[in-house]
């Protein structure tokens, strides 16, 4: 029976993971060869990140544009492990910086 509960709390605490805002950090950063725009490669570290997403990367805020996985196939979420690479930078990303994502860009104004 404690086995159990060990797991529902454990499937429980994934499930909560994946619902809050994605938490990453930025891995690599240049500009895209094929569209000249500013790029980055982004580790999952929290949550699930999604096409769409408004996000904050240091001082700057911006909105994911695509999302490619390691074979370079559009996708349109990823989750916490995975390394992404995405587009929507308004300034070029710093390696290291944390990426958060936020409700929306009257949120992402408030935090830079």
């Amino acid at each position: 029976e404690q086995t159990i509960v060990k797991l529902a709390d454990k499937k429980i605490n994934l499930l909560e993971d994946h619902a809050m805002c994605a938490q990453c950090i930025t891995i690599e950063s240049n500009i895209d060869d094929k569209s000249g725009q500013l790029t980055a490669t982004v580790l999952v570290k929290k949550g699930v990140l999604k096409s769409n997403d408004t996000f904050v990367c240091g001082q700057h805020e911006g909105k994911v544009r695509f999302m490619r996985d390691d074979n370079g196939r559009n996708i349109h979420e990823a989750f916490p492990g995975q390394a992404v690479h995405l587009g929507g930078f308004k300034q070029f990303p710093e390696v290291g910086n944390p990426l958060y994502v936020v409700e929306n860009h009257k949120e992402a104004n408030m935090i830079v």
